[in-house]
């Protein structure tokens, strides 16, 4: 099934309306257009890369590849879970875990929206207060870096090559901790360890593609 996607490479022909949101990030506003988040629901993961892919972003894609993924997968490079409105929780490198909107994203990434389907709202909810609850934690950039050397090495993602560092986390685990956490069910596809990555989150069968429109900023 082919994905459904946010992508402001071309300027958006059709729109669920018009909205107007203030305050909204500058370059969101020259572009015209943003997602209309009214779609999105909390716990929902938000997969993104980069319109035109740096150095970092470039290695991911090939680390990624290089373990057996497609293309269609490995292009995305980063994970959040969105919480309300336009807010996401996610994990950087230097910042670690933070909250920040999804707005800040348009028009220089290409959006993916993933839903856990029969979950009720109050799982929903617990799932984005259990991703919230790890604001302040350290991205574990040595996990991340080990991740990506010992993939490209040996091709395979399904053994614990580094020990679990509780007080670190990488992109990926933030929604993948907070979702088994609350529902106590593991995503199919995805190791049973710190290496889960952007690409098994957009290969898992366990979750589906939610159609989010363009809207016009009025």
């Amino acid at each position: 099934m082919s994905q459904i996607i946010i992508d402001p490479i071309r300027k958006p022909r059709t729109t669920s309306g018009t909205v107007s949101i203030t305050p909204i990030p500058n370059k969101a506003r020259q572009f015209g257009f943003v997602p209309d988040l009214r779609h999105c629901k909390a716990g929902d993961l938000i997969l993104s890369c980069s319109v035109k892919p740096g150095f970092l972003e470039k290695h991911i894609y090939r680390i990624q590849t290089r373990a057996g993924f497609s293309a269609e997968d490995s292009r995305w490079t980063h994970a959040a879970v969105f919480l309300y409105e336009d807010f996401i929780v996610e994990a950087v490198p230097l910042r670690g875990v933070i909250s920040r909107t999804l707005y800040s994203d348009i028009p220089e990434s290409v959006l993916r929206v993933r839903r856990s389907p029969g979950l009720h709202d109050n799982e929903r909810y617990k799932i984005a207060l259990c991703a919230q609850r790890m604001l302040g934690t350290r991205y574990n950039i040595k996990a991340a870096l080990s991740l990506g050397w010992r993939a490209f090495l040996s091709g395979m993602w399904d053994r614990a090559w580094f020990p679990s560092i509780n007080s670190v986390i990488i992109c990926s685990k933030v929604f993948y901790d907070a979702h088994v956490e609350i529902t106590r069910k593991l995503l199919s596809g995805c190791p049973i360890s710190d290496l889960v990555m952007p690409a098994h989150l957009s290969a898992t069968s366990d979750l589906q593609d939610i159609n989010v429109p363009w809207v016009k900023l009025s």
